[in-house]
């Protein structure tokens, strides 16, 4: 069988380069991104270059979850179509005596050298990827200076074999629906000549397909009920079983609304139109990327926009007070009390602290809001408070409920703090606030920590223009600014971030489906090359046969558009209601714009292969 297989492969390379290149490029996401994360966590580093590297690791984190899920996705697209066109071939087997058993053996087989070799070129170029991905991350100043792959240790025996089995995974499970699917292939379809596909929905894809329905409006439905540090993964992940579904149901209508967009008005679109609707395999396997595409991307980037909005909605609410000064904390203090109109003044300041998990299991990294606990809401808008905040001095502590949930702090709990400096320090919960999963911090009073960075808030009865003036005009050395102009930066800050985080995931995604809509339209229309010659010999002009082929990929593209895109807006939705529970200002924003350059990217790569696949037929 391997021998076979073997020779399959050497004489139809072209069908089966597409899993190849969708294999290789999928390992080579996966060893760059764990080979990064290796390196990262094999160097000593503290402080704020050990923080940035972690945060990092885990958008990296993300990055290889989503190269397994498109290369098993592509994998499993490009070798069931691969499968299709040699129906013929496999049904010449089965007519000289193959058993089911035996043709199912033969295409895994074929994936798995398939998987092999393209695994194994694909950590090889995962390497030449995550040096260059280090070196990027220097240069954004993300990582510390020196910073480079380790091409020993952990990126050899972890990063490695990480990639390289699971690229032959992928290739096994994705190839396993191909398989089955060929050794139900009858001896008598060798004898056949028409190119219409009948049962394309099976009993086991009808129920996959409407089992993952079922999980992302199952996702839909309790994702407003989530805990914060949950809600916001989930909701970054929710578009993966709408995308699964929408193609494994594509074939009961993707013929139909491909031909909404061709033309009715001439014989090459009703040509268009007739292909697309007999050739539903076809059609499906080559408009899944474009799903893929525009649905997984648009909904990141999506999601991305309605968490920053929150982000931007969240801060706005906190800060009340009408104008923050700069400066020399202590004079702007007593000269902000004398300002006219002055009803609050208080002080608010910044330092990083660590706070250890209940239990000691691990540490994290958190912004503690260094605060007067007599005047702080003269600042700072706290609702849903539990406790006694007239406690909050010494070593006591106010922590918000979506804070305290993730790390497993209870009212009332003694837990261990890590200062700046090296110091560890026991503190006791004296009262909860409600915050969210965007904005957490840790309120912490000005007689236990001191602030690495501070401001004055003041807020004035009346019109603020005054006080303001007189504030400016008796510390010259200081920056007066209004509370809404303030703010701005901490919204980038919080937002760019996270904006950042789902562009590296989308930019990954959208080049690597890009490729895999090239890889299936080439294989789609070059298994065509007869069809074409048969419309060449009955008179069809070349011209003919490109518009036909234009509108062809044109509709593909379309209709791969309006799914995608309806899962694009369909789960940003989803995430605006779910957020809409914590912020209800939030408003409502949605992907238009990066939908429709997925679109344009989607569209111009389908037809500009699609072209050149018979330009010379």
């Amino acid at each position: 069988m391997l021998v076979l297989a073997g020779q399959t492969l050497r004489s139809r390379t072209s069908a089966f380069f597409g899993s190849f290149v969708a294999l290789v490029l999928g390992s080579a996401m996966l060893m760059g991104a764990v080979s990064v994360i290796t390196s990262a966590g094999s160097i000593e580093l503290t402080g704020t270059d050990r923080e940035a590297l972690d945060a990092v690791s885990s958008i990296l984190g993300f990055v290889a979850g989503l190269a397994a899920f498109l290369s098993i996705f592509i994998v499993a697209s490009t070798f069931a179509f691969a499968v299709a066109t040699r129906a013929r071939e496999l049904a010449l087997l089965r007519m000289v005596g193959a058993t089911p058993r035996q043709v199912r053996r033969l295409v895994r087989t074929e994936a798995l050298l398939v998987g092999f070799l393209g695994a194994l070129v694909g950590c090889l170029l995962g390497l030449l990827l995550g040096a260059g991905l280090a070196g990027l991350l220097v240069l954004a100043g993300v990582a510390p200076e020196g910073f480079e792959l380790q091409l020993s240790g952990p990126t050899i025996y972890v990063a490695l074999p990480v990639a390289f089995v699971t690229g032959l995974l992928v290739t096994w499970f994705g190839a396993g629906s191909a398989a089955r699917r060929a050794s139900k292939i009858r001896p008598l379809a060798a004898l056949r000549e028409a190119d219409v596909d009948t049962r394309v929905m099976t009993g086991r894809r009808w129920f996959m397909g409407l089992l993952f329905l079922g999980v992302g409006l199952a996702g839909i439905v309790i994702l407003p009920s989530l805990d914060g540090d949950v809600q916001i993964p989930i909701a970054v992940f929710l578009a993966e079983p709408f995308v699964i579904a929408a193609v494994l149901l594509s074939p009961l209508f993707v013929g139909r609304l491909c031909s909404l967009f061709t033309s009715k008005a001439s014989a090459i679109g009703m040509l268009a139109r007739a292909n697309l609707r007999t050739g539903v395999r076809r059609a499906s396997s080559t408009s899944a990327p474009v799903v893929l595409a525009i649905g997984i991307c648009g909904s990141l980037l999506g999601v991305s926009l309605v968490m920053s909005a929150a982000t931007e909605t969240s801060i706005r609410e906190l800060y009340t007070s009408d104008f923050v000064i700069t400066g020399n904390v202590d004079d702007a203090e007593s000269t902000a009390r004398q300002a006219p109109g002055a009803d609050g003044v208080t002080t608010i300041g910044e330092a990083r602290v660590r706070t250890v998990a209940a239990g000691g299991a691990w540490d994290q990294p958190v912004e503690a809001t260094v605060v007067d606990p007599e005047s702080m809401q003269t600042a700072l808008r706290l609702t849903g408070i539990s406790g006694s905040p007239d406690r909050l001095h010494g070593a006591a502590v106010m922590i918000g409920r979506s804070l305290a949930g993730s790390m497993g702090w209870e009212l009332g709990g003694e837990y261990s703090m890590r200062i700046p400096g090296g110091g560890s320090e026991q503190v006791r919960v004296v009262a909860t606030y409600q915050d969210n999963a965007l904005i957490q911090s840790l309120l912490v009073p000005r007689n236990f920590l001191p602030a690495e960075t501070a401001t004055v808030h003041v807020s004035a009865s009346g019109e603020t223009t005054q006080a303001r003036e007189h504030v400016a005009e008796r510390l010259p050395g200081s920056t007066v600014t209004a509370t809404e102009d303030w703010v701005e930066p901490l919204i980038k800050d919080q937002s760019g971030g996270m904006r950042a985080g789902s562009w590296l995931l989308a930019g990954f995604a959208l080049i690597y489906t890009l490729l895999a809509i090239a890889n299936t339209t080439a294989i789609a229309f070059r298994s065509r090359r007869h069809e074409f010659t048969s419309l060449r010999l009955v008179g069809a002009s070349s011209g003919q046969l490109r518009e036909m082929v234009r509108g062809e990929s044109l509709a593909l593209g379309l209709a791969g558009a309006v799914l995608g895109g309806g899962i694009a807006f369909g789960t940003s939705l989803a995430a605006w209601f779910a957020l809409r529970t914590s912020v209800p200002g939030t408003p409502l924003v949605l992907p238009v714009l990066e939908v429709l350059v997925l679109v344009v990217c989607c569209l111009g790569m389908l037809t500009a292969v699609s072209i050149a696949a018979v330009r010379r037929i």
